[in-house]
């Protein structure tokens, strides 16, 4: 329930820029949309306040409705409410290791970031591409993953090529690195890479927007 809750949550959270304001640069309706009687910055601020705040609330709360309906059926799988599940051991399941441990307080915050992140990404290339907004945005994100999976790929053979010339270091310092200081860089990366594209596509997307050509 929780997979699927969340499968769909990070769907409609990432097409909601497309579906709700891909108009603004589309000849029919950006037009009027240019024209109403506000500034850019409202607009830009209304498009964050739909995309961010009412989109993930309006399908968390359907989702609810529809979970508790499911649970109130006297047949089905359902057997209990989806707030008495322990959201912690899910999150431990899915993610392979301790996930509340390792990030503590800082769950939802994350949480957070990432919609925001992934919602920024999807509005600036909203400002560009004209059609077929959210398949075109998917191609450039699998892109992007692709060729960062081909740079891992090459690297491996050396990575291998060391451990296997120096089994010690391996058997005693390798695990210990993976869990001590590659986990918490890769992690904090993320993180720092999340707040730059953000604020990179928030602010070049809202500059787009004010200079549409139609």
């Amino acid at each position: 329930r929780y997979t699927s809750i969340n499968y769909a949550f990070w769907i409609v959270v990432f097409i909601a820029p497309a579906w709700l304001y891909g108009f603004i640069n589309m000849k029919k309706d950006g037009p009027q949309y240019a024209t109403l009687p506000a500034t850019y910055l409202e607009k830009f601020v209304s498009i964050l306040f739909y995309t961010l705040i009412v989109t993930p609330i309006v399908f968390m709360v359907g989702c609810l409705a529809m979970d508790t309906l499911l649970t109130l059926l006297p047949w089905g799988g359902y057997k209990e409410f989806s707030w008495q599940l322990n959201m912690g051991e899910f999150l431990d399941e899915f993610a392979g290791f301790n996930y509340t441990d390792m990030f503590g307080d800082w769950v939802w915050p994350l949480n957070i970031l990432s919609i925001i992140s992934t919602s920024s990404l999807m509005f600036f290339f909203s400002t560009i591409f004209k059609k077929h907004k959210v398949a075109k945005t998917a191609g450039v994100m699998f892109l992007l993953g692709f060729i960062l999976l081909i740079a891992i790929l090459a690297s491996l053979p050396s990575i291998v090529e060391y451990f296997n010339n120096n089994p010690i270091v391996l058997e005693e310092y390798f695990y210990d690195y993976i869990d001590d200081r590659l986990l918490p860089l890769i992690y904090y990366s993320t993180i720092a890479i999340s707040i730059v594209q953000t604020v990179v596509c928030y602010l070049w997307g809202y500059y787009r927007m004010k200079r549409m050509k139609f």
